[in-house]
């Protein structure tokens, strides 16, 4: 049962910003570990960020930060298979292209799931 809902507009309960960092960080060294390589080497959590923001851009209608979030990592994971010629699970991630191709020819898509799935929608 939810007790209380508080509302942080301009943080001063709690750094957003630093935690999102902090979980950018974590992610890029988590796909460091799994899927070590050139790209993951080079791979920070700006470059994270920025691929978020760059399918937000192109999906306007989107409003659900965790699907934006969904869809940016899958960005991520389509420039990691255009350098590397990426896996089985990347190749099934890209299965479905949504998003409007980026420079190189680079797409964000709807799945993120090993199993092709698309994510669930918040």
């Amino acid at each position: 049962m939810i007790e209380a809902v508080l509302f942080d507009g301009d943080q001063t309960l709690w750094d957003f910003e630093r935690v999102m960092r902090d979980a950018l960080v974590a992610v890029a060294d988590e796909l460091r570990a799994a899927r070590p390589g050139p790209f993951a080497d080079g791979l920070s959590w700006q470059d994270l960020q920025d691929d978020r923001t760059f399918v937000a851009e192109a999906m306007p209608d989107v409003w659900s930060l965790a699907e934006l979030r969904v869809h940016g990592f899958a960005r991520t994971l389509a420039r990691r298979r255009a350098l590397e010629g990426g896996d089985e699970i990347s190749r099934n991630t890209l299965r479905h292209s949504r998003v409007p191709q980026a420079e190189g020819g680079v797409a964000a898509v709807d799945g993120s799931r090993a199993d092709g799935g698309a994510p669930p929608r918040h």
